[in-house]
């Protein structure tokens, strides 16, 4: 009875429709994007003149997030970069012994790990717009509007192969999906970004086209506008 159902990839898509033939003809793709006065935040920043920082934003300690293996990620290369590393976001109250016993085993990185909380929109994009890789190694995960933002501010993608766009991601040329889901994973594709800031400054211009082209909400209510349509004039 549904005429037009969406899902947040092409993945999905073609597993709907492989799967349930009454999805024939009824099913689109619909990525969820950033907000579309984003072009209002100020002047973006080329990749040679942001930062050495990586960052991740979202609810921080829970078992979605794997906030865990992206600090064990950045004690593995911590010693081979002079990168920082930002995390913002709530905390899960769970999660707040293993940050102190973190930096009870690393006392050397206090200088260089920052919790920041959840932040207003505007520090936010401030953060994105400052930071040169965007991590999240999340263990399950839908097309997170964290993506579309860090990749409109020319961050560099590093995240699992258990996000929604970590086919575009791939496909694209966005940034690195990792193989395997661990510590040890995480730290070798950020350190392959850093030590390449060619191939990376690349990674980030072709991450902010792409959010611009197909993440801008203008876009995509225009695409189901369309969509809607043609189903309306049948």
């Amino acid at each position: 009875k549904i005429d037009l159902w969406s899902v947040e990839d092409d993945y999905t898509s073609d597993a709907y429709r492989t799967g349930y033939g009454f999805f024939k003809d009824k099913l689109i793709t619909l990525f969820n994007g950033h907000v579309a006065d984003m072009v209002a935040i100020g002047r973006l920043k080329t990749y040679d003149e942001k930062e050495n920082i990586i960052l991740t934003v979202g609810r921080l300690g829970t078992e979605q997030k794997a906030t865990d293996l992206l600090l064990e990620s950045f004690c593995r290369i911590a010693g081979e970069c002079n990168y920082t590393l930002h995390l913002a976001g709530s905390v899960e109250p769970s999660f707040n012994d293993f940050i102190s016993e973190y930096f009870d085993r690393n006392p050397h990185l206090a200088d260089r790990v920052f919790f920041h909380g959840e932040l207003e929109k505007g520090k936010l994009m401030d953060l994105y717009n400052r930071s040169k890789i965007f991590c999240l190694p999340s263990r399950y995960e839908g097309l997170a509007i964290v993506f579309p933002e860090a990749m409109y501010f020319r961050n560099v993608i590093v995240t699992s192969p258990y996000v929604s766009p970590a086919g575009l991601i791939m496909e694209e040329g966005l940034g690195i999906v990792v193989d395997d889901l661990t510590g040890a994973s995480i730290a070798e594709a950020l350190l392959s970004v850093i030590e390449d800031q060619e191939g990376a400054a690349e990674f980030a211009d072709k991450a902010h086209s792409f959010s611009k082209a197909r993440f801008d909400w203008n876009v995509i209510v225009t695409e189901l506008d369309r969509e809607i349509k043609k189903r309306t004039a049948k």
